[in-house]
């Protein structure tokens, strides 16, 4: 799993890791998350409890959370607690999603992937951060 390390407060943008292992489903994961802050800070708190209750979101959350397990599967939420099943696909989540969609299309990397969306999105940048989960190839 890779992301950009930018989070962006209005102005300056500001250095974050995205990047959190945790369980989901019984095994082993990666959430990754972009929007705002609030949202995505209540959303992680919420998967690495397990899932229950519910989040204390604001009232109008603005955020998608991806989830990566150690198999390779991956779920999608966006401003619900509802995980969409992708299935094992190549995703991705935040302003330079498009960018990076294309690049790994066009067989890049993740970790490329971010670095290419970083020169063509503003939201995107400070860097990459990579989380690989034991065993996983």
């Amino acid at each position: 799993c890779s992301s950009d390390l930018q989070t962006t407060y209005g102005n300056p943008p500001m250095p974050s890791n995205k990047l959190i292992k945790c369980k989901y489903k019984g095994q082993e994961a990666v959430i990754g998350t972009s929007g705002e802050v609030e949202s995505c800070a209540a959303i992680e708190k919420w998967i690495k409890g397990g899932c229950k209750g519910k989040p204390k979101l604001p009232d109008e959350p603005q955020y998608a959370a991806m989830i990566v397990t150690k198999d390779g599967d991956i779920f999608l939420m966006s401003g619900s607690t509802f995980p969409h099943e992708m299935g094992k696909v190549k995703w991705a989540i935040g302003s330079g999603c498009d960018y990076a969609l294309g690049a790994m299309a066009a067989g890049k990397t993740a970790k490329e992937a971010v670095e290419i969306a970083s020169t063509l999105d503003v939201g995107t940048g400070l860097g990459v951060d990579v989380v690989v989960l034991k065993g996983r190839k």
